[in-house]
């Protein structure tokens, strides 16, 4: 199966919101948040306004400015020249082939960490950071093909989640 891709500035920020916000990073800006605003709540009548404005930061850390942040790095990123331009992967039962800007590469499919499926995306992790992003769109005809490839070719335990 051959899938052509070109990523956008709305792919490249799904999926660092996706390692932003999951695992423990997920559930240690989930504490700070829900702690700050929990201390805000308990001490307003007892501290002053620098105290609740510094709070107010706290909170708005991982809500609001991180979510903007990470939009603006998404867009600089897919601007730039080897995320932008197009990329063919194609997948076969012994490897996935990687061909962009007349270049190729292999990644075998023990080189695939994981396989996630996300509502508009699949991820297939080969780093704690880096991964082949394949969108759904991308992908000609049903997805159910390409999800039976990648249960195919990976462990049960690579591919959880996955819908068939």
């Amino acid at each position: 199966m051959r899938v052509h891709v070109k990523i956008s500035a709305k792919e490249l920020y799904t999926f660092s919101l996706f390692n932003s916000y999951t695992g423990f990073n997920g559930v240690v800006s989930v504490l700070f948040t829900v702690g700050s605003l929990a201390l805000l709540v308990r001490m307003w009548n007892e501290i002053d306004l620098f105290q609740k404005a510094m709070l107010v930061l706290c909170a708005l850390i991982f809500t609001v400015i991180q979510p903007v942040s990470l939009y603006s790095k998404s867009k600089k990123q897919a601007e730039h020249s080897g995320i932008s331009d197009p990329m063919d992967l194609t997948f076969t039962d012994e490897k996935i082939t990687v061909e962009q800007r007349g270049i190729s590469g292999d990644v075998s499919w023990d080189e695939i960490w994981k396989a996630v499926e996300l509502r508009s995306m699949y991820i297939l992790r080969i780093g704690p950071q880096r991964g082949f992003l394949v969108p759904k769109a991308a992908i000609d005809g049903p997805t159910d093909k390409f999800v039976a490839i990648l249960k195919k070719n990976l462990p049960a335990s690579k591919t959880k989640g996955l819908k068939s």
